[in-house]
């Protein structure tokens, strides 16, 4: 997980006190279907393609992990290639 460090003041029974705190960080994911964009998600850096999978999965765009899907990481772009089923 991507962590940053945080100086924050803390009120407590009257009292303010210093303490360090993280935050985890965030950052815009792109997710691109046969070259078109389909959405935007935010997401915590690290593990972008599973991430991916299992939203596609769970919308019911993808039945099986056998499609061609990419990661950009300086865009923070997923491609993903699907193929149509000739039977559709």
């Amino acid at each position: 997980m991507f962590e940053e460090g945080y100086q924050a003041i803390k009120h407590c029974k009257g009292k303010i006190i210093n303490v360090a705190d993280s935050l985890v960080i965030e950052t815009p994911l792109f997710i691109n279907i046969n070259g078109e964009p389909f959405t935007i998600t935010m997401q915590t850096p690290g593990d972008e393609i599973f991430l991916t999978l299992g939203l596609l999965y769970t919308e019911g765009i993808i039945k099986q992990v056998t499609d061609a899907i990419s990661f950009d990481e300086k865009s923070g772009k997923i491609d993903v290639n699907l193929q149509v089923p000739s039977d559709l």
